[in-house]
């Protein structure tokens, strides 16, 4: 990610957080515009991504669940898991869940 571009030699932080919009100039405006559509791009990205591998998991789990013509425990323990862990990974990249890193 690209940092705000700086006009002055302001290094204090508390004196940058009382700052508004107002003060800020066009370059700095610019840099911070940028760098947070750079964010929100790349995280539905991301998203889009979780999801597909989420319901990739899932339905491969369950493609497995059900073309096992000799059911071995492993095989469906296996199938199980990728079932639900596609789906946890479907469900909480879309937020309808907490997520492992919002749990710890």
């Amino acid at each position: 990610m690209v940092p705000p571009p700086t006009d002055s030699g302001e290094t204090n932080s508390s004196a940058a957080s009382t700052r508004s919009v107002s003060d800020l100039s066009e370059r700095e405006l610019y840099g911070l515009v940028r760098v947070a559509a750079e964010d929100a791009v790349l995280g539905a990205i991301g998203t889009l991504l979780l999801a597909g591998l989420g319901l990739i998991l899932f339905l491969g789990g369950l493609s497995g669940l059900l073309q096992i013509s000799s059911p071995s425990p492993v095989a469906v323990a296996i199938a199980i898991a990728f079932v639900v862990g596609g789906a946890y990974l479907f469900a909480s990249s879309l937020g309808a869940i907490p997520s492992v890193r919002d749990l710890l």
